[in-house]
């Protein structure tokens, strides 16, 4: 990562004020509700997924959040939206935001931040 990207990406992590914890590239934070972060810093961008365990109808919750995932919604960023097991053999939803390292700043990620748990709201 570019290292003003790099400095922007750590004052968000300092101002999110909840635990992370760090693997290499990746920094992971719980929220409420059974909701988590995964920010993976990649070679030109940097990726912001949001995790929650899926309902029993997964089909129907992923139709609806196709419908309010609209890129304009997210600063005109593409949310990929998708299910799929974790280890545990237990189902999951999944948004995806890729972020150029240029428009990587603290204010703009917790933006997505909001988005993000908006439409999983």
């Amino acid at each position: 990562m570019q290292p003003i990207a790099q400095n922007n990406f750590e004052e968000f992590v300092h101002r999110l004020g909840k635990p992370v914890w760090r693997a290499s590239r990746t920094v992971t934070w719980h929220e409420e509700d059974d909701l988590y972060f995964v920010a993976q810093a990649c070679t030109r961008h940097l990726l912001l997924c949001i995790i929650t365990p899926a309902p029993y109808e997964c089909d129907a919750t992923l139709e609806k959040l196709y419908q309010r995932a609209h890129p304009l919604r997210f600063m005109g960023l593409p949310v990929r939206v998708y299910c799929r097991k974790n280890q545990d053999g237990q189902m999951q939803i999944i948004g995806a935001i890729a972020i150029s390292q240029t428009a990587v700043n603290a204010d703009r990620l917790f933006a997505l931040c909001r988005a993000l748990r908006h439409l999983f709201a």
